[in-house]
């Protein structure tokens, strides 16, 4: 996971402290890379400055401490990253500059969806939310969410409509909050670290509350808010700007037919290989070569949960792609279809590579011929929309 933290509007001088305490604090969602844009107070141009490492080092960084300047600004936009996809370095670091357009991305796109992006660009980028923000800067944000699967939580900066942009899907948090009297926008990934940034300022800014008395709220999914940054700065009504709305989802998944349960396979011994160390049921060990290396595979039968409910089930290659989805959920790394050790663990839906699983022994078993399998488990599948 990465994250967003930044403050837009009539800034104020005490509102350049809290940006640095917001990447502090974000620095727990994010240790690769720390970055900062700064957008001037007429909106017409900005600057980006990033380091590879933590916020400490950016603070230090000559351009942010002239960049750092509430009086000549209108948006202070801040990440912190936690590398999926890319180097570790400054250049993959958010936020990313692409001709009038200034963004930071939370989240990861599926290995198929990052592929389609970079072939419609003249030159593929290193890191997915590169080529977010460049597809967006040339073909506009509908035409890139029409490429996009996978996780995200956008922000990013228009320079020719002078727009401030927040978008983002089920998969990642995003939180905005409002100064009291309505000419400032706060947002982060977790709403507890503006929290903490703003009440330790030497000169807290007074947040608004409703009715209800909430002061956060989470960015609606799949929906586009646009604020124009001039609104923002002249609104003095007490209530919150008023943005620009209108519903935009990303590429729609294919639906998957069939239940799909990986499972850790049972200990084993060459010597009793009918048996294999499994009390449930019986397995057959067979070996293949594959890359030029024998590789062990297990053909399940007959296990199962308590009440003779089904443990493993089969993943076939045409539901791998899109059961895997944005890759391992420890490290984020690509899962392959060909990976010996892979695990999915569908009581808690999530999936780890071969390199984050220690179960010793752990492998994947396929179906060679799905029609003839679903054909034989039909009364224990549906079909997933």
């Amino acid at each position: 996971m990465c994250g967003h933290v930044g403050i837009a509007g009539a800034l104020e001088h005490k509102d350049e402290a809290t940006l640095k305490r917001l990447l502090l604090l974000d620095f727990f969602r994010g240790e690769d890379g720390t970055g900062f844009a700064q957008i001037n107070r007429t909106a017409s141009a900005g600057d980006v400055v990033k380091v590879g490492a933590d916020p400490i080092e950016l603070f230090h960084h000559e351009k942010f401490k002239k960049m750092l300047s509430a009086y000549q600004s209108s948006v202070f936009m801040g990440h912190n990253r936690a590398a999926t996809k890319g180097a570790k370095n400054r250049m993959n670091s958010h936020p990313f500059e692409f001709d009038h357009i200034i963004g930071c991305h939370n989240g990861t796109l599926t290995p198929a969806s990052f592929k389609e992006l970079n072939e419609a660009l003249e030159a593929p980028n290193d890191v997915d939310s590169a080529s977010v923000f460049e597809s967006i800067a040339n073909y506009g944000v509908d035409e890139t969410l029409a490429m996009m699967q996978g996780a995200w939580a956008l922000v990013w900066f228009d320079l020719e409509e002078k727009t401030l942009n927040f978008l983002r899907n089920e998969q990642r948090p995003f939180w905005l909050g409002y100064s009291k009297l309505g000419d400032k926008i706060f947002w982060a990934s977790e709403h507890e670290m503006i929290t903490a940034a703003v009440s330790m300022s030497t000169s807290p800014s007074d947040m608004y509350n409703n009715e209800q008395g909430h002061q956060y709220w989470q960015l609606p999914v799949n929906t586009l808010y646009t604020f124009k940054i001039a609104d923002i700065i002249a609104n003095k009504t007490g209530m919150p700007p008023t943005p620009d709305t209108r519903p935009l989802k990303g590429k729609e998944v294919p639906p998957v037919v069939g239940r799909v349960t990986p499972f850790p396979a049972p200990t084993y011994n060459n010597k009793d290989s009918t048996k294999a160390g499994n009390p449930h049921g019986q397995h057959i060990i067979t070996t293949t070569t594959y890359l030029g290396k024998e590789q062990t595979s297990i053909d399940i039968c007959n296990i199962h949960r308590p009440a003779n409910k089904q443990l493993a089930d089969f993943i076939h290659s045409d539901e791998f792609f899109v059961i895997k989805g944005t890759g391992c959920d420890w490290c984020h790394g690509d899962v392959n279809y060909d990976d010996l050790g892979s695990v999915w663990y569908d009581r808690d839906n999530l999936i780890l590579c071969k390199e984050c699983n220690n179960t010793q022994g752990t492998t994947r078993v396929y179906v060679k011929d799905l029609k003839d399998y679903q054909a034989k488990q039909q009364d224990k599948h549906k079909v997933y929309a």
